[in-house]
Order: C-alpha cells, then structure tokens, then sequence
C-alpha cells in the first residue's frame, strides 16, 4: 500500500469525525474523486433510528397497552365473576334495599367521577369497581383514587399523583398490608408515577393478589401494646419510634429498646432471664412478618413492621439535622467500620462516634466501655445476636454512658453490604425471611423451617389457654347458669371415656384428669401415653371440624350457583304480589351465644310483628318456647308455598358459606326463645346451627319443642361427617313432602 500524502491524511481525519460518512474509506490515487454514502445507508443512522421506533414503541406500549391490558382484564374478570355477581347483587339487596353504592371521587386530571360499589359492607364489596376500570375511570394499579375533600386538602407538590389514573391496587397499599408503609401515601405515590411501566403494574397486581388472604381486616383493634408469650410489645409506627429514640437522646434519659421476632420470642419462651431482660426493656417493638401473623390469630392489628434494618437509615437522615452521634458496636472485623462509612457517604452530616466489631477479648471489656463513653455517643447500637445483645446491655447499663442502648442483630451486614438485602417485592410479600434462608441455609433453616412454625403453635396455644367458656355468659331469664350446668361439664359428662372436652383445652389438664382417674380406678398411669391419647383426640375432633367446614364451603357455593334462578324468580314473585322488600333477615342466637343475621325469603305481610301479639293465645306449639300456628293469617299465599318447601331457607345458604351456620345442625333461635331455655336446652347453643337436623327430616314443627331439643342434642353427641351426609340426602324427600311445613 503506498504511503498516503498529508493531503490524504487531512481528508481521512475530516470524513471520521463526520457521522454522515461511512467508517471504512477506499482511498485512491485521485483523492478529488472520493465518493459520498448517502446518510440513509450509514451504520450510525440505522443505530438511532432504531432506537428510536424502539422508545416510540415503548411508550406507546406503556399508554395503549396498559389501557388495552386493564379493559381486557376487568371485561374476563366479568366474565368469570358473574354467577357472583349476581349472588352479591341480591345479598346486598336484601341486606341494604340497594344494589350499588355510588361515591363520587377525583381522577386523573383532577376529574370527578362516580365509583361504584355494593351496598353492603362484605366479601365482594368492590366487585363493581370492574365498571369504572371498563369505562376508563380508574386502572388496576395507580394511586388511591381520593374524595372531593382530600383532594382540596392536598399539597402542591403532591399534584404529580393526577397525572395518572387511580387505581384499584396501589403500593402504598401493598406496603401497608405488610407493615412497610414508612413513607407517606402522597410520596409514595409520587414514586409510582415516575416509576410506572407495564410490567411493574403486572407486578403490582399479582403481589396485591397474593397478600389478599393476609390482609388485615379493618375494624381490628390496635392496642398500645401487643402481649406474646408474657413479653409486652410496643405498637407504634416507624415514625413515632424514631422521635422516640431522638427525644431520650436530646433529653439524656437512660433508654433501653429491643427488636424481637419470632425466633427471639421463641428463646424468651424458654430462657427466662432473656424474658425478664425484655420486660425491662423501655420498648420491646415488633420485627418480622411471624409478629404480623401472630397479631392476625390474636386478632389485632399491628400498626407497623418496626424493625431495625427499616429504621436504621431513616434514624441517621434524622440525626444529620442534630449534634447526637452514635456508636456502632458489633459485627465481623471491619463490618461495623464498613458499614459507618457507607452510611456517612449516604447521609452527609451523621456523625459516628466510634465503632468496634463484636470479636474482642472478655479482657478487653473494660477498656471498651471506656472508649464508648468517651466518644460521646448519645445512642449505642449493639449487634450481638439475641439474646446475646440485649444480655450484654443490661449486664452493663449501669456502666454505660449513652443514653440510648439498642440491640440491633445483624443490622451491620446489610448495610456494610456484606450480605445483600432481600429486594423490595419480596419485602412486600413479608417473604425477606425466605430470602435470608436462600443467603444463609446452613445457619438459619432451624430458625424457620423448624422455628416459624413452633412460634405460630405457641401463639394458638396461648390463644386457646386464655379463652373461656362464652356459653357460661349468655342471658337465661329468672334461670342463672352454674359452672356444673354448663356446656363443659355435659360434654365430659356424655363423653367420659375419651375426655373429649378437657383434651382440647390443655395437655396438662387432660394429664392431670387422667392421671386422677388411674389412681381412682388403681391403673398404671404413664405420661407419654396420656400425651399420645390428647393429641389422637385432638386431632380426630379438630380435624372433624375442619373437614365439615370445607364441606359446608364448597357445597353451599355450588347450590347458591346452581339456585340462583330461583332467587331471582323467587325475588321477583314476592315484589309483585306483596309490597314490601323480598328479603327478611331476622336476629339469631348462634354457637355458644353469638348473634348474628339469618336471611330468608319474606313469606309474611309487612305488619306480620304488629299482629303476632293478638295470636299468641293460639300458639300451637307445645313447650311454651316456640310460636307456630298451622294457618297463620299473617302469611301471604307466595310464603305459604316457599314456606312449604322450603325455598325461603335458601337465602340462608350465604349465612353457611360466611361461617354463622352449617349445612347440619340445630336451628338458630331467637333471642326471646333462648333466655326461657333452661340449663338443660342451652346445650343445643354448643354447635354452629344449620339449616337441617334431625328433626326437619322428622316432622318438623309437628314436633313438640322437648322432643326437639332431645333430637338436637342426639345430634351433638353422635355427629359425624357420615351422618351429616345421611341427613342432607334425607332433607331432600322431606322438604319435596312438606311435611310439617307451615
């Protein structure tokens, strides 16, 4: 190849530094003659052109797609849902007198618009809302969709939350469900906005699905303080905790705090001075999803996850503002100072007093605490591991300077980046327990494999301990109830051989009844076969009851699908002949004195109450007790023919699938009827009620009150799921005869 001129060198260096002009330059000897590409064939061209039809598409994707993506899954969603949607329609007709509850909200844009939902306040309730997500209204996923009066109350900056449509799952609920929701719902929302993708809402969507089961029921209370195994708990939020922190320090006032979870609350449950130490503690604040679980079994709510990796960065934003340092204290060699130095690059201002890993020499203790105290630290994170750090804390409290002391566990790891954190979606799903298992299997699978599900065991043992007998505490007229006459004392009674009842309260009680009864009788008494008995009974009765629960679900579901034709024909026929509501509920007592609803067709005229007190002379039901007369004027002549078979009891189809009756069991009473029960009737109150028993397949309202109670009773003492069977195939003829049925 010849050498090229200084000529040819200027042109090559021209025509590189041009993006018009193809890489690669054939160079001849007539330099003047050199050929131009065109700019729509050079390499660079097609590269940014295809770019950009990519982030066209991208977008365009983000718009229309998610548009297209929520119609079509509200419009099958429909589709699926309409046999319960229709069964909701009614319930809420019948509960309320109206279908739909119509609230006017603000869109996107800042636009009203009218969201719709059931009447009544139950499962389902916002089925409706598939509407407003076809018409456009709202999205599947996107901000809480607020009222008139919060969206006038809002802040400027908050404003950014329009730009989108509301939705139906949003991350601020998501995280509340889970105790993540440390930041407030506005930022939140802004972080969505500028977040949003296409799959990110599918993500959201499903993870919303998934912690639908685990949600926390509104009208829980939330008590100041939660109580497990004798080791009282601090309900409070992130928020509140951190002022908390910040304000002992600014005050100097001596403050110990503990994070416990449930493995923690699995060693306080046998190490005693662990526990003793945790209800020293000024707060003791709830860590963990198995904390979560175990409020949702002893039925309150928790306000937040406070746990210490959550707490730790929030707490050094808010230190940079003030003077107070801290101390790090704990960890591997070099993790402790790792993690200082990661926080002050994260937080410009946070002062670090000093730190020191957790692998000294017991010699060296004193020396240590010498240099804690004169670093000046007002706040002291000691990472140990429990119960190792909250021991060594209260050890030398008294020797300890700062005025704030917390046991953090392996808050150091995280944030030296040791070991990596779970990511956020898992932490939404309360699964970062799983996540460290994956990180750490060899070390932690006894934790929660083994442990997780011995703390929940332990929770519903306390659970089961504490409660008492609430059928001792129901009402009987000019009749108290003893202790003897009572539900435990029959049931033990009628089921000597087996202990039945004392076996579902306690081991130690079953042991100890049992062992009475060997030295009574001159029996060997052993121990282990006395546990193995309790927990064979336990587990045929308990597992009983399960299995006829399932049962009760599935079969109610399928007949209120299969029924629903003749709700709404039935429906329709009690509107047009007899004005008035088609539904009737009525007030019942159920299992062990709870009221409750119990829906059934109307079959009597509106004044049907106002005119019983004239007939009650003509009562024709022996026992004094129930009120039945065989040509009742007060009923229509549609509600003598529901009456008759029974099609105004389908309603009551909803009450078992909603867990207030069963298929089989004794009728629900009414208030009235059970306060002239005597000791002796009130037995009948030990079971969930049911729409059939023994005695509808036997007559009826034929028989007389006495021999009802005696019938129901056969059935508590006898029931099992074959029998449960036998009397459902058998209501079928009965209720086709009508016999007994007025």
């Amino acid at each position: 190849m010849p050498l090229l001129n200084h000529k040819y060198i200027n042109q090559y260096n021209q025509l590189k530094l041009n993006d018009l002009y193809i890489s690669r330059i054939k160079l001849t000897m007539k330099p003047n003659k050199l050929k131009r590409i065109p700019f729509f064939l050079t390499t660079s061209y097609w590269r940014s052109t295809i770019l950009s039809v990519y982030l066209s598409m991208v977008k365009i994707m983000d718009i229309y797609g998610c548009r297209l993506f929520n119609t079509t899954l509200a419009a099958l969603s429909l589709g699926i849902f309409a046999p319960l949607f229709i069964i909701r329609m009614l319930i809420a007709k019948m509960r309320t007198g109206y279908i739909f509850e119509r609230n006017q909200l603000i869109g996107q844009y800042r636009i009203p618009f009218i969201k719709f939902t059931f009447a009544d306040p139950s499962i389902g309730q916002a089925l409706p809302v598939l509407f407003n997500i076809i018409r456009g209204d709202m999205n599947f996923t996107g901000p809480r969709p607020l009222s008139i009066q919060e969206a006038n109350q809002i802040k400027p900056i908050a404003l950014i939350r329009f730009k989108v449509k509301p939705g139906l799952y949003s991350i601020y609920q998501l995280r509340n469900q889970v105790g993540i929701a440390y930041q407030t719902e506005m930022v939140t929302d802004s972080e969505f906005v500028h977040t949003e993708t296409f799959f990110g809402n599918l993500g959201i969507i499903l993870r919303s699905l998934l912690n639908f089961s685990f949600r926390e029921k509104k009208y829980l209370p939330t008590p100041q303080t939660i109580n497990l195994f004798d080791v009282p708990m601090m309900n409070t939020t992130m928020a509140e905790t951190i002022d908390y922190i910040i304000h002992q320090a600014q005050q100097n006032e001596p403050t110990t705090l503990a994070f416990v979870n449930a493995d923690c609350l699995n060693i306080a449950y046998k190490n005693h001075l662990y526990k003793e130490v945790l209800q020293k503690a000024a707060r003791v604040l709830p860590d963990g999803s198995g904390i979560r679980l175990a409020c949702r079994f002893l039925k309150v709510q928790l306000c937040d996850n406070v746990n210490g990796t959550d707490l730790f960065p929030q707490l050094c934003e808010k230190l940079t503002k003030t003077p107070i340092s801290i101390y790090l204290l704990g960890g591997f060699p070099k993790v402790a100072q790792m993690a200082a130095t990661h926080m002050q690059k994260q937080h410009i201002g946070l002062k670090i007093a000093g730190t020191q890993h957790g692998y000294y020499a017991k010699i060296e203790e004193p020396q240590l605490i010498e240099n804690i105290n004169q670093s000046g630290a007002q706040i002291l994170l000691v990472a140990f591991g429990a119960p190792k750090q909250e021991l060594w804390i209260d050890q030398h409290r008294h020797q300890l300077k700062p005025a704030v002391c917390i046991g953090v566990g392996g808050l150091f790891d995280f944030y030296s980046e040791r070991i990596p954190r779970a990511p956020l979606w898992m932490r939404e799903l309360g699964l970062e327990w799983l996540w460290r298992l994956l990180q750490e299997p060899m070390r932690l699978w006894q934790r929660y494999l083994i442990g997780n599900p011995l703390f929940l065991y332990r929770v519903w043992k306390q659970i089961y301990a504490t409660q008492t007998n609430p059928i001792d505490a129901i009402p009987i007229k000019n009749q108290p109830i003893t202790k003897d006459d009572s539900l435990t004392t029959i049931i033990n009674e009628t089921q000597n051989d087996m202990h039945v009842h004392s076996a579902l309260q306690s081991p130690i009680t079953y042991i100890h009844d049992l062992e009475g009864k060997c030295q009574q009788e001159g029996n060997i008494f052993t121990p282990f076969t006395a546990l193995w008995q309790h927990w064979r009974i336990r587990f045929i009765v308990l597992g009983g009851r399960m299995s006829k629960r399932l049962f009760d679900i599935f079969i109610s579901s399928i007949l209120l699908l299969i029924f629903s034709p003749v709700l709404l024909s039935t429906m329709l026929t009690i509107y047009i002949t007899s004005p008035g509501p088609a539904f009737f509920n009525q007030i019942r007592v159920g299992k062990n004195g709870k009221l409750f609803k119990m829906y059934k067709f109307r079959s009597m005229y509106m004044d049907a109450e106002a005119r019983k007190a004239a007939l009650l002379r003509k009562n024709e039901m022996q026992g004094g007790v129930l009120f039945k007369i065989k040509n009742d004027p007060r009923v229509t002549p549609v509600g003598r023919f529901i009456r008759k078979y029974s099609v105004d009891e389908i309603p009551q189809l909803w009450n078992v699938l909603i867990g207030e009756m069963s298929l089989v069991g004794p009728r629900p009473a009414l208030p009235y009827e059970v306060e002239q029960y005597t000791p002796y009737q009130r037995q009948r109150l030990g079971v969930t009620p049911g729409i059939t028993c023994i005695w509808q397949v036997s007559g009826r309202s034929e028989i007389p009150f006495p021999r009802q109670v005696e019938m129901d009773l056969e059935y508590i003492a006898t029931q099992s799921f074959y029998s449960d069977i036998i009397l459902l195939l058998k209501t079928i003829p009965a209720v086709l005869k009508g016999r007994g049925a007025y």
